[in-house]
């Protein structure tokens, strides 16, 4: 247990692979623990103390996101993840109505159109990696609708989010590399949106009082929250519908079946874990942590955890109440929790509706991403 605290690696391929065993062991063992990687670091396990912290942003402050620290946006804000009140207050005040549930409403033609398009393009194949062809797909649809941008550019978002996202702790030349390509871009659409205004985020930016950083942050932090938590979610879903024809009948038989199960999939499958820094010494489940020191909070063991959840480890589909935090908590819970159960409803049902049965391809159908947001970064399918 002293060699797994230690070396606890939240970027490790082998957590990818079964995180819950041994965010299992933490909870059980040691609910806050202190790894030596990455210059130090401390870990909380259990779903009290993940909340408790979530939602203390006095004690435990957002402007240390990641563990390490630096991965490739070279100091640009990026509000209002990284942001504490009354800063994060102004942001998301200015923020909020873009991401009401009536425009999240708008976008669903489209991402239905979308989805149903993807589907129809590989169906008739008998299979195909499914993370690529339609998990992935999908929300970089939807994010380049909402961005004003082409969604041709896609393979560009792909090799941004995931030189950021999942290769900052190996490669921190690549991501930053990538960050600074990231910034460039979204540099020229919004001195193209000033000429050009439209119906997109961008423009909507444009007419807050935020400066030219903190605009080209917000934009940045929803290209790379905004597809990855979704593709990776749908891609674990994906993976585990595959393995349960019952779970996919009781989805597909009743539209009232979907929400309850959207929900309990994103308890299960939750990808996220965030950073903050402890402002003050403080005390948790009776352990000191001294201040200033980076403090990982591990949605995915909070969802995990049999002290908030009953049989946790099982898939019930109608589970109630369901207070799990995919989405965070507190008051920097995800903006874009109605988009991204909107995308995940909308996937999930015209997938079912054209390819009702599925499978694994075969005992190594699926490669999981290791860091911060964990899914299936490739997922070999058969259709029956």
């Amino acid at each position: 247990m002293d060699r797994l605290v230690r070396s606890f690696d939240h970027w490790a391929p082998e957590l990818a692979v079964d995180p819950q065993s041994v965010y299992q062991a933490l909870r059980d063992q040691c609910p806050v623990a202190h790894s030596d990687q990455y210059g130090g670091f401390w870990v909380l396990s259990r779903h009290e103390d993940i909340e408790a912290a979530a939602r203390d942003a006095a004690t435990f402050s957002s402007t240390a996101i990641s563990i390490p620290l630096e991965i490739g946006m070279g100091g640009l804000p990026i509000p209002p993840l990284d942001q504490d009140p009354p800063e994060h207050t102004r942001f998301r005040r200015q923020l909020l109505p873009f991401f009401s549930p009536a425009r999240t409403l708008s976008l669903e033609p489209l991402t239905r159109r979308v989805a149903a398009e993807l589907i129809e393009g590989f169906k008739d194949a008998g299979g195909c990696d499914v993370a690529d062809a339609f998990a992935r797909p999908v929300p970089i649809a939807v994010l380049a609708q909402i961005l004003g941008v082409d969604p041709k550019d896609h393979a560009l978002f792909n090799a941004w989010t995931t030189a950021i996202i999942e290769d900052a702790a190996t490669d921190p030349d690549k991501a930053a590399q990538a960050g600074a390509e990231l910034y460039a871009y979204f540099s020229e659409l919004v001195a193209d949106r000033r000429q050009n205004p439209g119906d997109d985020l961008l423009s909507f930016l444009l007419k807050t009082d935020l400066s030219e950083n903190e605009r080209l942050g917000c934009a940045i932090l929803l290209l790379l929250a905004g597809i990855d938590t979704t593709w990776s979610t749908l891609g674990s879903i994906f993976w585990y519908l595959a393995q349960d024809p019952d779970a996919r009948r009781h989805i597909a038989q009743d539209e009232s079946n979907m929400m309850p199960a959207v929900e309990e999939l994103l308890r299960v499958f939750a990808p996220t874990s965030v950073a903050r820094i402890t402002t003050r010494e403080t005390t948790v489940a009776g352990q000191r942590i001294p201040a200033g020191c980076p403090v990982l909070l591990p949605f995915p063991s909070a969802n995990g955890d049999e002290r908030a959840f009953s049989q946790p480890n099982r898939v019930v589909l109608d589970r109630s109440p369901n207070r799990h935090l995919a989405f965070g908590a507190g008051i920097h819970r995800c903006l874009g929790a109605h988009l991204a159960r909107m995308e995940l409803r909308v996937a999930i049902e015209e997938f079912l509706r054209r390819i009702p049965d599925f499978r694994l391809a075969g005992e190594d159908a699926v490669d999981w991403k290791s860091g911060p947001i964990r899914g299936p970064r490739r997922l070999e399918l058969v259709f029956d």
